[in-house]
């Protein structure tokens, strides 16, 4: 096997570990189980949930990303895309943080 035989072998294996590590994230990090009415530690909980469902998937497209460029010399990728990922998550994470708060406020104004 040649040399360049060889390093495409071991991009492969280095975007297959990515991948695996995504199914093991997303196995270990099911939705939490909320019964009946959300409370303020649910909507956290959920917001836990999505902060490391995000974060595997930012790595897993950073991967795929750089095996690309690794792939297509001569084309250019924007392996800084993933920052868009980041603002999203950071975005939808942020929306149950504060739904907590609101809600804990809410049920500190009426005890």
């Amino acid at each position: 096997m040649n040399i360049q035989s060889r390093l495409l072998r071991a991009a492969d294996s280095k975007l297959r570990i990515a991948f695996s590590a995504l199914l093991v994230a997303l196995a270990d990090n099911p939705p939490p189980p909320v019964m009946g009415d959300a409370d303020a530690d649910d909507l956290n909980e959920i917001g836990d949930h999505l902060e490391k469902i995000g974060q595997a998937i930012e790595a897993y497209y950073a991967a795929v990303l750089a095996d690309a460029k690794h792939r297509t010399s001569g084309l250019t990728f924007d392996v800084n895309v993933t920052g868009i990922l980041s603002d999203t998550r950071g975005d939808l994470v942020g929306t149950f943080r504060i739904a907590a708060e609101q809600m804990r406020k809410f049920e500190r104004d009426f005890e």
